[in-house]
């Protein structure tokens, strides 16, 4: 949980900015469910331009897949996450779900460490 900053003027256009707070909230979850990314339980508002969404999802994948659609809508620049993994609240999991954990883990920092720059020059 926690908060993540994303380009306001870069995604997917959903809303005008003369809309309401709360009809900018209903067509944000329209189209996060066009793409089947709503659990029932989920729930949004919208505070300028900040996303705020709370709920329960299944596992890691689906919560990221929400936060990253989520922000890739034009006029977003912020979303909170009071989303809950329910796997990893320990309902179901066991060490398999630390091993789980552990494994993505380890495989995020691998790609972080194989990061290259490269710096483009106009010949």
């Amino acid at each position: 949980m926690g908060s993540f900053s994303f380009t306001k003027d870069a995604g997917a256009k959903v809303f005008t900015e003369n809309k309401a707070a709360t009809e900018k909230t209903e067509l944000i979850l329209a189209h996060l469910k066009k793409y089947d990314l709503i659990p029932d339980n989920m729930t949004a508002s919208f505070e300028g331009e900040k996303l705020v969404v709370e709920g329960e999802v299944n596992s890691i994948q689906e919560k990221n897949k929400i936060l990253a659609t989520a922000g890739n809508i034009h006029g977003i620049s912020e979303i909170e996450d009071r989303i809950s993994v329910a796997d990893l609240a320990g309902s179901n999991w066991g060490t398999e779900g630390t091993e789980a954990v552990a494994a993505e883990a380890t495989q995020a920092a691998e790609i972080e460490s194989n990061k290259q720059f490269y710096t483009v020059k106009k010949r």
